[in-house]
């Protein structure tokens, strides 16, 4: 604990008894919000073109509420050369990741930076944007929630490539791609216990304690919670809480078969490795998209409410599958040779094709220029290649642009002649997943720019479901992060 002179260190100890106090008057809450049985019924939807397949479905569960959000295009309203999926995990109330589903993909296309090719400072700028314009609405502002929201949007603007996806992410819900049957994380989670996070928190006047912002919010940045962002003297970035985001910048290939968006309600239970494995295998039998969501969450449905929240979480996931002009029976085919069969190629940091460009980048996984060795979990896959958002700005040649197809696939139900595919949901999380180390770089300006709510309709489905026992995690190791003489010596 810091030392103060006089009250001052009489005030921080009751903030932080208070704290404390909330903290366990939410536990106990929280633990009589839980049903005697779950809400199997999953409302699931689905598009598609000659370039994607998708699927998409949430389950309630074992919660009370619903308080997550999810939005998947095939086409953005003012961009049909691009599509956007997203999953927003709300907390302590359904209003944030509402709002944010319905306005995020707007803001993001009505950038300057967009128009302008600056896919990474527009996604940056639209997540503030979005987080400010709550904060001005006389109702939002005083709203106690949350919500996490992890985005992904694909532009191809060369008829002649596969494409370029960019990964927006504040909180811990995750995007996972498999590339030629390997796992590569697309976000990075965000937790207090992170250095670089722990270093804001305290600069803006916070502290962590019982890795939580205060001892309270387990998550260093999210959309909302608005009660960590008061520092009148720091910029929306250096809040105690931010909704600045990490952007993954990721060129697509012939070998890229899906990515996978979904709260934590699925990442608790199961490993990016394991999801994507279970994905894989039934992709090979040629199961549908959506199919394949809705039985991922009943693999990871706790069978009853004590299993100490694992299970018991709200579940959401989007399934993109990339088809690349090609039909779903060779997806399936490519999804059924055994990994080795598939890109035989070393995995180095570095490539100048794929970067991480964020206002936090994960540092130091690997080495620069370190090759991870065969039959190594991550080998033949190339990682994230480290630059700050600042010298991104300044080799705008380096991140290829790219779109998506003008077909559109509308669902029933559309009346308002909506011109793209769109399906938002809603549903409750709580979040606990330890983050990477992360280095900050200064986050762009923040124009002024309103948005407009549309929202499409989905269907539901209520199929009959056996409850699993779920695959336990062992518990994140949630010591520090090591320092980068650690770092470089391992």
């Amino acid at each position: 604990m810091p030392r103060f002179k006089g009250g001052a260190m009489f005030n921080d100890i009751v903030n932080r008894v208070k704290a404390l106090t909330r903290r366990c008057f939410a536990y106990l809450t929280t633990m009589g919000q839980t049903l005697s049985e779950p809400v199997t019924v999953k409302e699931t939807s689905c598009c598609g073109n000659e370039l994607l397949k998708v699927g998409a479905s949430c389950l309630q569960g074992w919660r009370i509420n619903m308080e997550d959000a999810h939005t998947h295009l095939l086409s953005l309203p003012d961009d049909h050369d691009a599509a956007f999926f997203a999953v927003y995990d709300g907390h302590g109330g359904a209003k944030v990741a509402k709002y944010a589903s319905c306005h995020v993909h707007r803001k993001i296309v009505a950038q300057q930076a967009y128009q302008e090719g600056n896919y990474v400072e527009a996604i940056q700028q639209a997540f503030l944007e979005v987080d400010q314009d709550m904060l001005n609405d006389d109702v939002m502002k005083e709203e106690l929630a949350g919500s996490t929201g992890v985005v992904v949007l694909i532009k191809r603007d060369d008829p002649k490539s596969v494409g370029t996806l960019y990964c927006g992410n504040v909180g811990d819900s995750r995007a996972v791609c498999c590339v030629a049957g390997r796992t590569v994380p697309l976000s990075f989670d965000h937790k207090p216990s992170n250095k670089e996070e722990a270093r804001r928190i305290n600069a803006a006047g916070g502290w962590v304690d019982f890795n939580r912002v205060n001892g309270n919010l387990a998550l260093s940045r999210a959309f909302g919670d608005f009660v960590f962002k008061k520092n009148e003297k720091k910029p929306a970035h250096e809040q105690i809480v931010t909704a600045f985001p990490d952007v993954t910048v990721e060129p697509l290939t012939p070998d890229h078969e899906f990515v996978v968006l979904a709260c934590d309600g699925i990442w608790d239970v199961m490993s990016n490795e394991e999801v994507v494995e279970f994905i894989r295998v039934r992709l090979a039998e040629r199961m549908e998209p959506e199919i394949i969501c809705e039985e991922l969450m009943t693999r990871c449905l706790a069978p009853d409410a004590s299993m100490g929240g694992l299970g018991c979480d709200n579940m959401t996931v989007v399934l993109v599958c990339f088809l690349n002009g090609r039909s779903f029976d060779h997806l399936a085919a490519k999804c059924s040779r055994p990994i080795q069969e598939q890109a035989d190629f070393p995995r180095t940091i570095g490539l100048p094709t794929h970067k991480v460009v964020q206002g936090a980048t994960p540092a130091g996984h690997v080495q620069q220029g370190t090759t991870i060795p065969s039959g190594m979990p991550g080998a033949g896959v190339p990682p994230p290649h480290v630059i700050s958002a600042t010298a991104l700005a300044g080799n705008n040649d380096s991140v290829p642009n790219s779109p998506i197809s003008e077909e559109i696939v509308e669902y029933p139900g559309y009346a308002d002649s909506v011109q793209y595919a769109e399906s938002a949901h809603y549903a409750e999380s709580v979040y606990t997943f330890e983050s990477e180390h992360v280095v900050p770089a200064a986050p762009p300006a923040v124009p002024s720019t309103s948005a407009q709510t549309q929202t499409g309709d989905s269907r539901a489905s209520s199929r009959p479901d056996e409850l699993k026992s779920p695959v336990e995690r062992p518990l994140a190791d949630m010591s520090e992060a090591p320092s980068e003489a650690e770092r470089s010596a391992a």
